[in-house]
């Protein structure tokens, strides 16, 4: 196997390098603490973001003491970084802003023309810091806001260090790479719960106030066929009930993973039923057009009650109509009731995502579909649909060319989706289209 690329993080003592090191490799390897200079080895450590794999090196801080000295180790830094990495994360702190030691050592790599990814940390309540406009004298560009200890934005830092690594070096994919799947919902329905019992692991914290969840929690998981990253996201809330700047932006990164994914699972609380708050996560995963499971968790407490599945049903059609398309599975987090099910039906879906309809199959379909329920006609003119096409690498989106655009009433865009769900099977994924004015195939 060829070598994994490295990733070196480096920066001045106790801007949380250790920390983003340890958050990075999603284990407490580096020591952490408040005293400059704990770190004094290189530490070497393996991470894996969306299929591709690569090394973190966690470097020794500037070592405090006479100006030679200092100058003497931050070219022994650098050089290091230069020699063994082929990205450098260059970490300064959000709190205490720019200082000497930050400006010469990104003097330092600037003079070996190496591309640098600056990574302020410790915003927590200082998302909007003073010192915001002081890293721009850096000349390392736009830097990337984190919070090592809530592990805010992280993705967007794992992001930025994969787009380096691919567009100036080689890296290793992953061939079967792994479903990604955003465990999404309102506080406290069972998210994290879900999350441990899903892996059989107490990996993610659980706690009965609302909240608990800061950042999103990737986690792999691996069961016969499946391969799925999991994804437990802070509870999304209206806007008007965000109480922090940590619970706004944790929010907003529930919002970033959820569009990352490849599926949603919406987790709803049996005991409580559909709230409006449920509606409003659910019409984020409408909006941003993403294959989805509903799962109703805490159904033990629900299952000896008579009708209670009936219930649920009409609940779901009444408040979440628009989601007749998606597979609903009664579980239990705490006591695994369900559990396998809901697995199928995830594994169903990220394999219905991926299904393709031949074009020949669907202009036949759509013939027949306008014969048999012609289509809306107004003001004399009638809707013709000529040509349809479904496109590739787009989950289960069509294009449709017509005569007119305006023709095209809400209505018989239903009918259409009807006939094509009836024609091929597209549980949990949503039904994209297109329509522009042109020609048939020429």
């Amino acid at each position: 196997m060829s070598e994994l690329p490295k990733v070196a993080i480096v920066g001045r003592p106790n801007v949380g390098k250790s920390s983003l090191f340890n958050r990075l490799v999603g284990k407490r390897i580096a020591l952490v603490h408040n005293e400059p200079g704990v770190t004094r080895d290189r530490l070497y450590g393996p991470c894996d973001w969306n299929g591709i794999q690569f090394e973190v090196i966690d470097t020794g801080g500037l070592e405090p003491g006479d100006r030679a000295s200092i100058r003497s180790h931050i070219h022994a830094q650098v050089d290091k970084a230069v020699a063994h990495a082929q990205a450098i994360v260059f970490v300064v702190d959000g709190q205490e802003g720019l200082s000497g030691l930050d400006q010469e050592a990104a003097t330092l790599i600037r003079r070996k023309g190496r591309r640098v990814i600056l990574v302020v940390n410790k915003i927590d309540e200082a998302s909007k810091s003073t010192h915001a406009y002081e890293f721009a004298k850096l000349g390392m560009g736009d830097p990337i806001w984190v919070s090592c200890v809530h592990g805010l934005n992280i993705d967007s830092l794992l992001d930025a260090v994969v787009r380096e690594l691919k567009a100036h070096h080689k890296v290793i994919e992953v061939d079967d790479e792994p479903v990604r799947v955003a465990i999404v919902g309102r506080p406290n329905v069972g998210k994290s719960s879900l999350i441990n019992r899903l892996i059989d692991e107490e990996r993610v914290l659980v706690d009965d106030k609302p909240g608990t969840t800061r950042d999103p929690v990737p986690v792999s998981f691996k069961r016969g066929k499946s391969n799925l990253t999991l994804i437990d996201t802070a509870g999304i809330r209206r806007s008007s009930k965000v109480d922090s700047p940590i619970e706004q932006i944790s929010s907003m990164m529930a919002r970033r993973a959820l569009e990352s994914s490849d599926i949603a699972v919406l987790v709803l609380d049996g005991t409580a039923g559909v709230q409006s708050q449920d509606q409003r996560v659910a019409s984020l995963i409408q909006e941003q057009e993403k294959p989805v499971v509903i799962a109703v968790n805490k159904w033990d407490v629900l299952r000896s009650e008579e009708g209670a599945r009936a219930d649920w049903e009409d609940m779901l059609a009444g408040r979440l109509g628009f989601f007749s398309f998606a597979p609903r599975v009664q579980i239990s987090a705490l006591e695994g009731l369900g559990i396998d099910e809901l697995i199928v039906a995830i594994e169903r879906v990220a394999h219905l995502r991926k299904s393709h309809m031949t074009t020949g199959k669907l202009n036949s379909l759509i013939r027949e579909a306008q014969l048999v329920h012609p289509p809306p006609t107004r003001k004399g003119k009638q809707l013709q649909i000529r040509y349809v096409s479904q496109l590739k690498n787009r989950v289960a989106t069509f294009v449709f060319k017509v005569n007119d655009r305006k023709l095209v009433h809400f209505s018989y865009e239903r009918h259409l989706e009807r006939v094509l769900r009836e024609a091929s099977d597209f549980t949990g994924v949503p039904l994209k289209f297109v329509f522009r004015e042109g020609p048939g195939k020429k």
